[in-house]
């Protein structure tokens, strides 16, 4: 550490290399104490932590970032565990009984003894049946993740596109800032020589400020997107697109509703099924087999084996249960015919939204946008040779800058638009 203290401007060179902005000031700082010297060194250390915190990445890139480090992916993930785990409790026995009894059983002495042991086979079919129940909730569950990797996928492309969009509103109001900054200096020149008044000064002073303002919003807006894109991929470093064009996506679209969601909504309608299934198998009888070995003095190692049949004697709660079964089983059909009319409705308002979309697209880039331009060009061409007035400039410029913002607001509700109909459809 005391190398840098001592060390002459020109050693440091390669180190302010390094692309911090805080290196600069040292160029111009050379009769600075060693204790200074070494402040601004920390300063630039500081500077140089905080860029190389960002990390640049693509789209594909903070995709499988956000699908590895989601949540809910991960509890989808365990929720095909579970089904597959719970197989193992299909067929329950119950436990195996052991009997053991002595002293007068079936002769005249007391010295008679008797061990029996007996298992319930339970029912054979229930456990079938419990078996395509399970088999249907991991196929659940496996659609589930899929579904979410569309989600996940859909969250990232609105994040990401986000961040374009808030950039190039960014560039542009630094653009007009730095055009306020210029005719500023202008209208200040003019105003010494007497060539405007003092309302014009004001009026152009106004501009000015507003587009500064502006600037720092349409900053702070990229940075909050920037923050989006982050938390959204789940990194630990701040995240910024390595791509910088900005403009329509494209995606192919269809006219169907995505066929992940219409396999799960019968899905769920194929486990009510099956648990009805389950229900009714339990009216078959459940099976038992036993085995004996008796002492009957003088009589020694009889040995017996026995088959049993329970049948419930009383089958009004069991047919009360497969009833119900049977009303849910209607009321999840219900469920998925309405759930599919909503996802049929959903798909026909974001494509009349995504076509209005683009329509006001066609006529920025064909009218709009080139009109704007050459009002801008002519204002301040106009106004440079004395031609009109500042509050003529004033009124042009921000018509023209408010036809440029609301084309990057267009396209960006129009690639949100695509992104959800791809969602929804593909």
């Amino acid at each position: 550490m005391h190398l840098f203290l001592f060390m002459k401007t020109p050693l440091l060179l390669p180190y302010m290399k390094l692309g911090c902005r805080a290196f600069p000031l040292l160029l111009q700082m050379k009769k600075l104490t060693a204790m200074t010297r070494f402040f601004f060194f920390l300063i630039s250390l500081f500077a140089c932590s905080c860029s190389l915190a960002q990390k640049e990445v693509a789209l594909d890139e903070a995709i499988q970032m956000a699908i590895g480090n989601s949540p809910r992916l991960k509890g989808a993930a365990l929720y095909v565990d579970k089904a597959k785990a719970a197989k193992g409790e299909n067929w329950d026995g119950g436990n195996l009984q052991i009997g053991y009894s002595w002293g007068q059983l079936d002769g005249l002495e007391r010295s008679d003894n008797e061990l029996t042991i007996e298992q319930s086979l339970g029912n054979l079919l229930t456990p079938y049946y419990k078996n395509a129940l399970l088999k249907t909730q991991a196929v659940e569950g496996r659609q589930r993740m899929a579904l979410i990797k569309k989600e996940i996928t859909a969250e990232v492309k609105r994040a990401w596109y986000d961040c374009l969009a808030s950039a190039e509103q960014m560039r542009l109001c630094a653009a007009g800032d730095s055009m306020a900054q210029v005719l500023l200096r202008t209208a200040a020149r003019k105003f010494e020589t007497g060539e405007i008044n003092r309302l014009e000064h004001s009026l152009l002073n106004t501009l000015a400020a507003e587009m500064r303002t502006q600037s720092l919003q349409a900053r702070s807006a990229w940075q909050l997107a920037l923050r989006r894109l982050t938390w959204v991929c789940r990194s630990e470093a701040q995240l910024t697109p390595a791509e910088t064009s900005f403009g329509k996506i494209q995606i192919k679209e269809t006219a169907a509703v995505s066929p992940e969601r219409l396999q799960l909504l019968d899905n769920a309608v194929q486990q009510k099924r099956d648990a009805v299934k389950v229900e009714r198998s339990k009216f078959f009888p459940e099976l038992s087999v036993g085995y004996s070995r008796k002492n009957k003095m003088p009589y020694k190692g009889l040995d017996a084996f026995t088959v049993g049949i329970s049948v419930p004697l009383f089958c009004f709660p069991q047919k009360s249960r497969v009833k119900q079964a049977q009303v849910e089983a209607r009321i999840a059909e219900w469920d998925a015919e309405e759930q599919r009319t909503q996802l049929s409705m959903k798909v026909d308002e974001l494509r009349q939204s995504l076509l209005q979309t683009r329509s006001t697209l066609d006529y920025y880039e064909t009218a709009a946008l080139p009109e704007a331009e050459e009002l801008r060009r002519s204002a301040l061409a106009l106004y440079n040779e004395g031609e009109t007035a500042a509050a003529d400039l004033v009124q042009s410029l921000k018509a023209a800058r408010d036809v440029r913002t609301n084309y990057v607001e267009a396209v960006r509700q129009y690639n949100a638009a695509l992104i959800e109909l791809e969602l929804y459809t593909n």
